[in-house]
C-alpha cells in the first residue's frame, strides 16, 4: 500500500489537496487546518500524483512520487481564462496540407505535451508511434477509412445497432431516439 504524509510545518492549511482528491483520501473539516489522511480510502488511491502536484508548498509526500518526480504546478505561468477563451476561439481546422515534412524539433514539442495527457490509474502506458513514410502514411490512411466503413456498417444491421448502443451507454433507447449533442446549445436551469 501506499504512504502519503503531509508535513504539518510546511502545510499552509489551504486544503487543496483535499479538493483535488477524487476519492477523499485528504479531509479538512475545519478551514485553516491540516488535513487529515483517510486510512481507508488511501487503499484506493490510484496514484494520480494530483496531490502531490496540486500543494504548492511541497508538504506532501506520496511513496509513489519522489520529490524529484513530480513537477509543481507554477500558478503563475497558467494563462487566464481569457487567454484560454481566445485560444479556443483561434483555433481552426487544417484540410489542406504543405507537401513538406515536419521539423523534428516540431514534432518533438508535439510529443512532450501529449506525454502529460492523463492515463486511466495514471498508467502513462500510451506510446506514440512517429510515421514519416508517406507510403505507410497513405496505407494508414486507407486502413483507417475502411474501419470507419466498417464501423458504419453495424449501424444497418438491428443486431450491430444494439451492440453500438450498449457500448455507447444507452441500453434502453432505440437507435432513433439518441439524444442530439450540440456543443452550442445551452440550457440554465
Amino acid at each position: 500500500m501506499d504512504e502519503i504524509t503531509i508535513d504539518a510545518d510546511v502545510c499552509h492549511k489551504d486544503g487543496l489537496c483535499a479538493m483535488t482528491c477524487t476519492f477523499g483520501i485528504f479531509q479538512q473539516e475545519e478551514k485553516d487546518t491540516i488535513p487529515k489522511i483517510d486510512k481507508v480510502m488511501l487503499e484506493k488511491c490510484y496514484r494520480c500524483g494530483h496531490c502531490v502536484a496540486i500543494c504548492p508548498h511541497g508538504a506532501i509526500s506520496h511513496s509513489h512520487f519522489p520529490k524529484d518526480a513530480v513537477n509543481p504546478i507554477n500558478l503563475e505561468n497558467l494563462p487566464s481564462y481569457d487567454q484560454v477563451l481566445e485560444l479556443i476561439r483561434s483555433r481552426r481546422s487544417k484540410r489542406l496540407f504543405k507537401d513538406t515534412p515536419v521539423e523534428r524539433y516540431v514534432l518533438e514539442k508535439v510529443l512532450e505535451a501529449a506525454r502529460f495527457a492523463p492515463s486511466q490509474h495514471n498508467e502513462q502506458s500510451t506510446e506514440f508511434i512517429v510515421v514519416q513514410d508517406k507510403k505507410i502514411l497513405q496505407e494508414i490512411t486507407a486502413l483507417t477509412a475502411e474501419g470507419i466503413g466498417k464501423l458504419a456498417g453495424y449501424t444497418k444491421n438491428p443486431i450491430g445497432r444494439m451492440m453500438m448502443r450498449r457500448a455507447m451507454g444507452y441500453p434502453r433507447m432505440k437507435f432513433k431516439e439518441w439524444p442530439e449533442r450540440n456543443p452550442a446549445k445551452v440550457t440554465w436551469v
